[in-house]
């Protein structure tokens, strides 16, 4: 019977047996930065959220691979790389203001 229901478990619900969590937080001038839209891309399907007061953020995104996760803040979107694994990935970003333009950092802790 434990069988049985392993393999239904199995067939039914393969999407969240490979699902990774990104997550981390967003900073400009080692302050958090709040309500800053977070975008994951992998392949054609897209993940939104929205940074916290703490400049945190986190989503579910469906799959593994290289996707790309865009940050839009004061009417500028930056875009960097990431990875999804079936494990929970964080991934810390500095805002960088440089002649007018944001880049993204990876804060390394």
């Amino acid at each position: 019977m434990k069988a049985v229901i392993v393999i239904c478990l199995t067939v039914l619900c393969p999407i969240s047996a490979f699902a990774g969590i990104i997550f981390g937080s967003l900073s400009e001038n080692r302050q958090p930065v709040k309500g800053a839209d977070i975008t994951v891309t992998c392949g054609s399907d897209t993940y939104q959220t929205q940074t916290g007061d703490d400049g945190a953020y986190s989503l579910r995104a469906n799959g593994a691979g290289r996707c790309t996760l865009s940050v839009k803040y004061k009417d500028q979107t930056v875009e960097t790389g990431v990875f999804s694994y079936n494990q929970p990935t964080r991934y810390d970003f500095e805002l960088v203001m440089t002649a007018g333009k944001y880049t993204l950092n990876k804060n390394v802790k």
